[in-house]
């Protein structure tokens, strides 16, 4: 498989194969595809615009149908999925289903953005407990005794920030929070602008770390990572082999879709070609940490027929290899040995117009940690 990234104005790199390597600054890190095989189950997921997993068991993943307002919690052993949730605002209804996560105990916790609370429920659908949240809340992790997230406050329309908080489940109560900043001082492979700092992509998506830190996605496939979160010290972390890449067509088409019918417009053929000559950035999704501390960052590399994590490690993230997996990755949980993995398929008959859905299982027994 040959691949083509842009690195500047005029010059190309071609990587063929897996395994290449290239630098950011003064950093040359080689990438490792690591021992992951074809998927162990997949199972059909309804569509939704709410594209989170949640693993409450190896075995077992939920995932949310957003537009008939319930939960599918599907099963890699070919057992029929529970099914349960309605529209409402009573105790285990929804007014809109932002996301779910794992929950305590193997429950599953559902995220009700327009009802600004979360409800855990066991997988067959019983209501166990139920918080409130802040507005504009979206979570960033499994939820345990507490839930770490991010929630947008506005002073007026002219001031907004986004606030890293971590909320006590049992009362709602925020046990923990902090405002980021955006531009970071430390010196990184900017774009050469006046302003050399490391910008963070969206400083809304940290991650908690099980060391006591914070980590973001940043500027020219960086990591930034606080290891204490209350700290201003910052360890910047190179990914390995990057180079920018320019959306492909599946990602072209996607930006068609968005645009259509949104308040911006339909996309102009001027809109198109924009797209097309700029190159991409991460995931939107935050990283990820696992139960056993490894973190994963989902790239935006290819994800037409193939998806790309990269996988780091101890309390510095240090760079472990790379697990490539088949499809286009919306979304995704690691529990235990089981990787499982929210893919979307673009529709095969003219009619359609909604992706198809599925969740996959990968065994990742063999992986570093």
């Amino acid at each position: 498989m040959t691949r083509r990234f842009i690195l500047a104005a005029g010059e190309t790199l071609v990587l063929t194969g897996l395994v290449a390597t290239a630098g950011c600054g003064d950093g040359t890190v080689e990438e490792r595809l690591l021992p992951v095989g074809a998927p162990v189950a997949e199972v059909e997921a309804p569509a939704s615009a709410a594209s989170s997993v949640a693993l409450v068991s190896e075995g077992t993943a939920c995932v949310a149908d957003s537009y008939f307002v319930r939960i599918h919690c599907l099963h890699r052993d070919g057992r029929p999925a529970e099914v349960w949730g309605r529209k409402g605002e009573g105790p285990g209804e929804f007014a809109g289903i932002q996301a779910v996560v794992r929950g305590p105990q193997g429950s599953v916790a559902v995220v009700d953005g327009n009802l600004r609370r979360v409800t855990t429920f066991q997988p067959t659908g019983e209501r166990v407990s139920e918080t409130r949240l802040p507005s504009l809340f979206t979570p960033k992790g499994p939820m345990s005794a507490v839930l770490d997230g991010h929630y947008m406050h506005m002073d007026g329309l002219a001031s907004v920030d986004f606030r890293q908080v971590q909320i006590q489940a049992a009362t709602g109560e925020t046990a923990w929070e902090r405002t980021f900043p955006r531009d970071l001082a430390e010196p990184g492979c900017h774009d050469g602008a006046a302003n050399d700092g490391l910008e963070v992509r969206g400083s809304t998506a940290g991650t908690a770390t099980p060391a006591g830190g914070v980590v973001f996605t940043a500027c020219d496939g960086q990591l930034v990572l606080f290891p204490d979160r209350d700290g201003d010290s910052t360890v910047a972390v190179r990914r390995p082999a990057y180079a920018d890449e320019l959306p492909n067509q599946r990602d072209v088409d996607g930006f068609v879709d968005v645009r259509r019918g949104s308040f911006m417009g339909d996309a102009t053929d001027a809109d198109v070609e924009a797209y097309r000559q700029e190159a991409k950035e991460w995931s939107l999704l935050s990283p990820k940490v696992d139960d056993s501390g490894r973190l994963w960052v989902l790239t935006s590399r290819d994800r037409d027929e193939f998806s790309y994590f990269e996988l780091y490690v101890g309390a510095e993230a240090e760079y472990a290899g790379t697990v490539r997996v088949r499809g286009r990755v919306e979304n995704f949980d690691v529990l235990g040995d089981a990787l499982a993995v929210a893919t979307t398929r673009r529709p095969t008959a003219a009619a359609e117009r909604i992706d198809q859905r599925a969740v996959a299982w990968y065994d990742i027994a063999g992986l570093p940690s």
